[in-house]
């Protein structure tokens, strides 16, 4: 602190009342008293009298007490200290924000909610269900059985306090894995697919995709802009011809140069035919959709192993900075990784504009988009939803990595009325090996699905209004000359 500088600190002063506020609060005062009848002058004067003596006695207290006050006041003592550091040492406790899994549902919790199983003398004999879960097969001779014991996640050791209290009066709490909501783990055929290998093990095509690739003079970075297909395509045969991947793929890559075959090796495109080759031979084994699928070898030997399976439309380009992504304080001219899989972030593209486009246009609506620089990227939907109704076995096709024996489906009769859809795609991004939280398609596609359900069921219980009989009577009446002349 400067030495010339003095600071001074005096107590102010009350703001002094008006006239006009004197008069007002002497009206209220005697108002007051007036109101009650029963009140007799004298009466009123003790009154008066007694609140003059209550104020004076308020104002010396008042006065004392600023009087009395310590500036500055002393710093603070071992116990407070003591205790501030006791709270704040509770509140960042471990048990406060780390999750673990739960044994029974799955679902991630808080540590301070979870209580070791072993630590508790509870019987999960109400867990043995049939039907629910599948024992992993090695070969076709092994025999389809489900899983021994209780229908419990046996990676998790703990039991969440909502799960303990329903099952210890012996019921099957709702979110748990006994009630149809078992997934099983995900095997090591399955683990770390490639972008472009899991459409080729998906039986359900659910998307097309324009994945662009941007490349700088050291770093690389990709983003992939999926469009829902009007109706969904189910294959019998797997992985589809190459000629099939083109009408659902697209590779753009911008960059000062042209790719190399190390560039291609850390894009997200690449094809290992012999990690496909055994994700489809486990599936066939294990996934319930997967029993009657023809894996077609010949057509696994058309994907080339070092460079991406469709055709590489290259742009030239100055940076790989993308503009939907930039703050505006950001000087780093590059982004992305300089070695390695580069990252690679899943976005949709959607619009009125976009319905029922060629795929060749919607390709060059994207291209056209990116290099414009435009910034809109939003959830879309398509309008013939149809097939999402009713249909369970839908993304257990759709994303055979994420249920991998077909189980733990959405849409079952059994959560009819119990589990809505929405609140089985929460627990599912909740659960403890966050699989359906690290994919980068789930996430979008459920939201999709979930707009298409929402917009679909109000216009159906729109039909149902009493007036729909007068409305589509006057709609099969009209003037077709009429409608004509007003379109012309």
């Amino acid at each position: 602190m400067c030495s010339q500088t003095v600071t001074l600190f005096k107590r102010g002063r009350e703001k002094p009342q008006t006239v006009a506020e004197r008069v007002q609060k002497h009206r209220k005062k005697h108002t007051n008293v007036s109101k009650n009848n029963f009140v007799s002058r004298k009466d009123a004067a003790n009154m008066n009298i007694q609140q003059r003596i209550h104020k004076d006695q308020y104002d010396k207290n008042r006065k004392d007490s600023l009087t009395d006050v310590e500036f500055p006041p002393k710093p603070a003592d071992f116990k407070r200290l003591h205790g501030i550091t006791k709270r704040f040492c509770e509140q960042i406790a471990p048990s406060n924000f780390i999750e673990a899994g739960c044994a029974v549902c799955g679902q991630l919790t808080l540590l301070s909610e979870l209580t070791p199983l072993s630590e508790i003398n509870i019987h999960l004999d109400i867990l043995f269900q049939e039907g629910i879960s599948r024992k992993e097969r090695n070969n076709q001779s092994q025999p389809i059985e489900d899983v021994l014991g209780p229908i419990i996640d046996t990676r998790c050791g703990n039991i969440c306090d909502s799960c303990f209290k329903t099952v210890s009066k012996g019921k099957i709490p709702l979110i748990s894995l006994a009630n149809g909501l078992w997934l099983g783990e995900v095997p090591d055929e399955l683990q770390n697919l490639g972008y472009a290998e899991k459409l080729l093990i998906a039986r359900v095509r659910h998307n097309r995709c324009v994945v662009r690739v941007k490349s700088g003079m050291h770093k690389m970075t990709a983003n992939v802009i999926t469009f829902a297909n009007p109706t969904a395509k189910i294959y019998h045969t797997l992985p589809p011809p190459t000629s099939d991947l083109d009408e659902v793929l697209a590779f753009i890559y911008t960059g000062p140069c042209k790719p190399t075959l190390d560039d291609y090796k850390r894009t997200p495109l690449l094809v290992r035919r012999n990690k496909v080759g055994r994700a489809l031979e486990w599936l066939k084994l294990n996934h319930e959709d997967y029993a009657d699928i023809n894996i077609s070898y010949e057509n696994l030997a058309e994907y080339p192993e070092h460079g991406p399976p469709v055709i590489v439309d290259y742009r030239p380009s100055c940076g790989n900075k993308a503009s939907e992504a930039m703050a505006s304080n950001d000087n780093d001219e590059e982004e992305g990784t300089t070695s390695g899989q580069c990252p690679f972030t899943v976005q949709g593209l959607t619009g009125d504009d976009l319905e029922n486009k060629p795929w060749k246009t919607l390709i060059a609506i994207v291209l056209k988009h990116l290099t414009d620089g435009k910034r809109v990227m939003v959830a879309g939907h398509d309008e013939k939803p149809q097939s999402l109704f009713n249909n369970p076995r839908l993304y257990p096709q759709m994303f055979p990595w994420l249920f991998p024996y077909g189980k733990g489906s959405i849409g079952q009769d059994r959560h009819k009325k119990l589990i809505s859809t929405m609140t089985h795609k929460r627990l599912l991004l909740m659960y403890h090996d966050k699989r359906f939280q690290t994919d980068p398609d789930f996430p979008l596609i459920a939201l999709n699905h979930e707009q298409i359900q929402s917009g679909t069921t109000g216009g159906y219980l729109l039909v149902k209004k009493k007036e729909f009989q007068q409305i589509t009577d006057r709609i099969l009446n009209l003037d077709l000359h009429v409608l004509a002349a007003l379109t012309k």
